[in-house]
């Protein structure tokens, strides 16, 4: 008798992002002992779908007919037929549909909501009409949910504001393998001074203002180029100010990339720079810090929680290309305080942000709400 917990992994998309990386790396890595863990996806097949297979993990398509509906009946006989302990639900639409699936069954799952950035939209720097009617849909709905699980301690402050109530959440930072992305090598100090930028091209990332940075760093002479990695909404017209500030040859665009590519990128790379409005917890930003890259990134919740100003690199305001500049020419002009805080970025993810920790919370938190009946949320959870 198969005595396992069974938890389904569900998320919103398929498509390369830290959530989606994220949850893969989860259930890879959970006790196959202690845990049987599958993946489902609403939005249909993306890159993570064959990543999973190639894992040995059972993933569910919910793509159909039928929109919504058809996508909430799927889930439903899916939930029926495999019998789970506990749904794990991440993005705002995926949350939202799974838990009213799993609360129209009897008996039904424990729910649990994966809270990634501000979770239920993007919202820049104001309170729009969506963000606001997403987020008295969440306030209105949020008795449905079991547990909370936040990667970083902003999401959950920002959400607490709005109304939800903070001991219903648990917070657990992404985590991962520091020791499969760390170099050995050191650069030239006669090397064209690199910078890279990974991350989806989208209005939050901001790749603009480093467009604008690099403008900045040309007119002070320094010998430089910058790499994006990634795709997007944005990417046309990111593409578009580069040509208008002349730094075709400079600036380099390519695209979606595997993770064998990432680690090849950031081996070849001086500086790592996100300059994004906001953030959940950038596993870009990790990867480069366990690459022993110093992190060029705005002060926002997510990567300040992440790079520690001075230590392991800078934080600058948001939309503000000028002072993103002077960062980046200080460690372009600096060898050994870019080794100094390469080392001190790297120490910083094997010792907060390993994937081991991040496994054995998410363990222990599956564990104990197991142990729960699933009919009535709980009403209290620490961290």
């Amino acid at each position: 008798m198969d005595n396992r917990i069974r938890i389904l992994e569900a998320l919103t998309t398929a498509q390369v992002g830290g959530t989606e990386v994220m949850v893969l790396q989860l259930a890879k890595s959970l006790d196959c002992r202690r845990f049987s863990c599958h993946i489902s996806v609403l939005d249909g097949p993306g890159p993570i779908v064959g990543r999973a297979l190639a894992s040995g993990i059972q993933i569910h398509d919910l793509c159909g007919r039928g929109s919504y509906f058809g996508a909430a009946s799927r889930l439903r006989a899916l939930m029926k037929a495999q019998r789970y302990d506990l749904v794990h639900l991440y993005g705002f639409r995926m949350s939202l549909l799974g838990r009213l699936v799993a609360r129209s069954m009897r008996p039904g799952p424990i729910v649990v909501v994966g809270i990634r950035g501000l979770h239920a939209i993007e919202l820049g720097e104001r309170l729009g009409f969506r963000a606001r009617a997403a987020l008295t849909i969440e306030r209105l709905m949020h008795s449905l949910v079991d547990a909370f699980i936040a990667n970083s301690e902003g999401s959950v402050e920002f959400l607490s504001r709005q109304g939800l109530s903070k001991s219903r959440f648990v917070v657990i930072p992404n985590g991962i393998e520091a020791s499969d992305w760390c170099r050995s090598d050191t650069h030239s100090a006669d090397r064209e001074f690199t910078i890279v930028c990974v991350a989806n091209f989208k209005p939050a990332k901001r790749q603009h203002d480093l467009i604008e940075a690099m403008s900045f760093l040309l007119a002070h002479d320094l010998r430089v180029r910058c790499i994006f990695a990634g795709d997007g909404i944005t990417r046309l017209s990111a593409e578009k100010l580069v040509r208008q500030r002349r730094l075709e040859g400079v600036v380099e665009f390519l695209g979606m990339l595997t993770p064998t590519e990432i680690r090849a990128l950031l081996h070849q790379a001086h500086v790592f720079v996100l300059p994004s409005l906001w953030e959940g917890m950038p596993v870009s930003v990790m990867e480069a810090m366990a690459a022993g890259l110093p992190v060029v990134g705005s002060n926002v919740p997510g990567i300040c929680g992440l790079v520690v100003e001075g230590v392991t690199g800078y934080l600058v305001p948001p939309r503000d290309p000028c002072l993103l500049a002077r960062r980046i020419e200080r460690l372009a002009k600096d060898v050994d305080l870019r080794a100094q805080m390469g080392r001190a970025g790297y120490e910083r993810i094997v010792t907060a942000f390993s994937l081991e920790r991040m496994v054995q919370r998410h363990a222990e938190v599956y564990t104990n709400l197991a142990d729960v009946p699933a009919a009535a949320p709980h009403e209290q959870l620490t961290s």
